[in-house]
């Protein structure tokens, strides 16, 4: 038996080969699922594992681009799939850290498809469970094979689910007119304009999550073109912003139905942000309030609130409404130096 890792490049001999390695691992239906690599490549090292010359396990290892101290830099490694022998992952997770010790960075973070949390991340640490669309799918043992080879959980995220639409709680009625009476009111998201309505988004959203680990900041045209991308999903009772007197964006819910329910009758709640200032307290409350009633009004039956990191406020807005937490995903690191 001869084990190697090999580092291959769009259009080389190995390059397919690299790509659709998943294929080796999944079914049709759950190969879809996985995160692509695009077959122009991507800005990182493609590592490829190979026994014998047959590919046994593959991921991409991406160079810091973290502003700030040496002392805080680290890499990231993503696109990782392995078949579930241990050596196999050993192997290919040793070259992975090789490659970041030589950049000089303290620490290996992943699993992460790029640098940066727009980048899709984390294990999903169940799979039995069913999936919801734009669910991250991985297989079981990834989260074991990373744990093996030293590295640990250093966040946590949930999903919750809502199996009964409930709204309008005397708590709710009374933040709503709380939130009417300084002037506050929910507008659905006009398709029409898209482009301006993201625009206007757009300081919003990036506020909300400047705080969060692996955020980086984009330009606004960057942003309105990730979300433009999601437009197909956007039904207007489920997307809502709410606005201050001013008519400025004060808070953000982008909610979509789960077309991998065939009953149509699940929602996903992607986004729920609001600005920080304590003035608007509530609001995000209050947006779920409005996007449950609408819900039960479409007949929807049951709301996922999806991929909250474990110290969110968001948890506690998902407890109003009796959500029960459903899902786990993580996000390793290991130091290298």
């Amino acid at each position: 038996m001869r084990l190697s890792v090999i580092e291959t490049i769009p259009n080389d001999t190995w390059w397919l080969e690299f790509v659709h390695f998943p294929k080796q691992l999944y079914t049709t239906e759950e190969y879809h699922r996985v995160d692509a690599v695009p077959l122009e490549g991507v800005d990182g090292h493609c590592l490829l594992a190979l026994e014998d010359d047959k590919a046994v396990g593959r991921c991409v290892v991406f160079a810091n681009r973290r502003t700030g101290d040496d002392k805080d830099r680290f890499a990231t490694v993503g696109y990782y799939e392995c078949k579930p022998q241990s050596f196999y992952a050993r192997r290919l997770l040793q070259e992975a850290e090789s490659i970041a010790r030589k950049w000089g960075v303290k620490s290996i973070v992943g699993p992460v498809n790029g640098f940066s949390s727009w980048d899709v991340y984390r294990f999903k640490s169940h799979n039995h469970k069913k999936a919801f669309l734009l669910e991250n799918h991985n297989l079981d043992y990834y989260s074991f094979q990373w744990e093996e080879n030293g590295f640990q959980p250093i966040k946590r995220y949930y999903s919750h689910r809502i199996d009964q639409v409930i709204f309008d709680s005397d708590v709710l009625i009374a933040l709503s007119k709380e939130m009417l009476a300084k002037g506050f009111q929910i507008e659905p998201f006009f398709t029409d304009h898209p482009e301006r309505e993201l625009e206007a988004l757009y300081p919003l959203v990036m506020n909300a999550f400047s705080s969060a680990f692996l955020f980086q900041w984009i330009s606004k045209s960057e942003f309105v073109a990730r979300y433009q991308k999601a437009l197909p999903l956007i039904q207007t009772d489920y997307v809502l912003i709410a606005k201050n007197k001013n008519s400025e964006p004060i808070g953000f819910l982008f909610a979509y139905p789960d077309l991998l329910d065939r009953t149509g009758k699940t929602l996903v709640v992607k986004t729920l942000v609001r600005n920080s200032n304590q003035e608007y307290k509530g609001v995000g409350q209050w947006l779920s309030n409005e996007l449950m009633r609408n819900a039960g009004k479409s007949g929807i039956e049951t709301v996922i609130p999806a991929y909250m990191a474990e110290d969110a406020r968001s948890h506690f807005t998902a407890s109003l409404f009796n959500s029960k937490q459903a899902t786990e995903y993580l996000l390793f690191s290991k130091d290298v130096y």
